[in-house]
């Protein structure tokens, strides 16, 4: 009995270690069409370090799944061809000053180039490119199925980072 105590313990203790020295990640996500097909966007923003820093990363994944009447709306993946999903993200930062939000940097758009029903977009800092301050991640997607398009945006909600 002891000796599970033991192993109980040792195991809280180490995921407690392991829980703070993992980054903390900010994301939102949800579905934005239901019909024809089923598309979900998510954005994120989480620090690298164990406190948030140095550096950050943010991403924005797309997912696509065959729609259904009846039933389970949203199951099974669903292939769009290639060159039919635009992706993008921008990473803002709060301006202390002028109490506003300002773009930082832009990935431009990002197209799939194989048929899939998933693709991600995310980059990396080994610094913050504005400093220690507050930032947030907006998404971008857009869809075109059937011949229509299908936009969608998502922030990831706000992290600080340096």
């Amino acid at each position: 009995m002891r000796l599970l105590v033991a192993l109980v313990a040792a195991a809280v203790s180490a995921v407690m270690v392991a829980a703070t020295a993992s980054a903390h990640l900010v994301i939102e996500s949800g579905k934005y069409l239901n019909g024809p097909v089923c598309a979900f966007t998510s954005s994120s923003i989480a620090g690298l370090g164990s406190e948030g820093g140095p550096g950050g990363q943010v991403q924005v994944e797309h997912w696509t799944q065959a729609y259904a009447p009846t039933g389970v709306k949203c199951l099974t993946a669903k292939n769009i061809p290639a060159y039919d999903i635009y992706m993008g993200r921008s990473l803002y930062f709060w301006d202390d000053a002028a109490q506003v939000w300002r773009e930082g940097a832009w990935s431009g758009w990002v197209q799939n180039t194989a048929p899939t029903s998933y693709k991600a977009i995310y980059r990396q800092w080994a610094n913050m490119p504005n400093g220690a301050r507050w930032y947030g991640n907006y998404g971008f997607t857009w869809l075109i199925y059937n011949g229509q398009w299908y936009d969608n945006a998502r922030w990831s909600g706000y992290h600080w980072l340096w």
